[in-house]
């Protein structure tokens, strides 16, 4: 599955909006695939499900922090340029 992750961030890298400080603190679901190029809504529950990305559990929606989006990116852009920024 490892190796699936590294292709899915090449293919979906883009210089993405969501910035270091946070328009806002939590991000639905399916904005969370937005932020990630378009990627699918299934592809995001999958990689929370796995762990890759943490989510919370508010008021019956699944929801990101910023934090963790923005720490999901630079881990894909880390493996995808091998290291850095």
């Amino acid at each position: 599955m490892h190796g699936t992750h590294v292709a899915e961030c090449q293919t979906n890298r883009t210089d993405l909006a969501v910035r270091e400080t946070p328009r806002r603190m939590l991000y639905p679901i399916n904005e969370v695939a937005e932020q990630l190029g378009g990627i699918e809504v299934r592809t995001v529950y999958r990689k929370l499900a796995s762990g890759e990305i943490p989510s919370i559990k508010l008021g019956g929606r699944r929801m990101v922090e910023h934090g963790d989006l923005v720490a999901y990116i630079k881990r894909c852009r880390a493996t995808t340029t091998g290291g850095g920024q």
